[in-house]
Parts: C-alpha cells; structure tokens; sequence
C-alpha cells in the first residue's frame, strides 16, 4: 500500500510537471512496474491526459553482467556503504530473486501488446522493440 502511495504521488508529480506550460516534453516513470496491473495502471493514467507511454524493460539473465554491474553500481549505493562485498553481492542477488518471483514480463503477444515498448536484453545483445513508432521514439533506438 506503502509503494503505491508513493508511486501514485510520483505518477501526479510527473503529470503535472508534463501538463506545465514551462514543462519537460519527456518524462520517466522509474519506478518497478514488474507485474501486468502495475503497467496497466501507468499506461491508462497518463493516457487519461493524453500522453503516449513507452515502457523499457531491461532483461539480463548473464550472470557475468549481473555480477558486474553490481559491482560497478549498485554497491556505490547508499544501502551498501561499509558493507562487505561479498555480503553486498549477496544482498543484491536476493532483492533479484525476490523480484523475479513477483516479475511479469511485458506480454508480447496478449493483453499488452498495443503497448509500445523496447526490451534490452543483456545490456543491449538483443532488442526487441514493440509499436515503436514516430521521431521521438524512434530515436530512442
């Protein structure tokens, strides 16, 4: 309940940054949309005040990448501070075991797919992009 509150304020932060007349064009959602419910409630509120939606979806299952960019980014996080990195490695793998139980992936060919969308797929060894349409998003790939 705690995590949709804080979405919720995020998503109408984000709308009305995007509906002031000084306003970005663009904006990001960064926010773990890791089930079909979650996007679907992104999606239909930012189409309620007209804005087109892409959603990116990063996929790695490498374990050398993974590994990797714990190492390089995630233990330079404020959790990880004056841990040891192994523990933190650890930690780290357990907070991607526990979303991958939870995780839905974007649905390509059911309820999802008039969605726009992109895959990155092991850091860009693979894209797939879905309803990728017009210069702006285009230019995104």
């Amino acid at each position: 309940a705690q995590r949709q509150a804080m979405a919720r304020q995020a998503m109408d932060e984000m709308v009305a940054a995007l509906q002031s007349p000084d306003g970005p064009d663009i904006a990001i959602f960064d926010a773990t949309n890791t089930t079909r419910k979650r996007r679907s409630w992104a999606e239909s509120t930012l189409a309620t005040h007209g804005f087109r939606v892409m959603f990116l979806e990063p996929l790695c299952t490498d374990d050398a990448i993974i590994r990797s960019n714990i190492r390089e980014v995630k233990l330079k996080s404020p959790d990880y501070i004056g841990m040891n990195e192994e523990d933190a490695i650890r930690d780290f793998l357990r907070r991607i075991e526990h979303y991958s139980r939870v995780y839905e992936p974007v649905d390509d060919g059911g309820d999802e797919e008039h969605y726009s969308y992109i895959k990155l797929i092991d850091v860009g060894r693979r894209v797939v992009a879905n309803r990728v349409q017009g210069p702006l998003y285009g230019r995104l790939l």
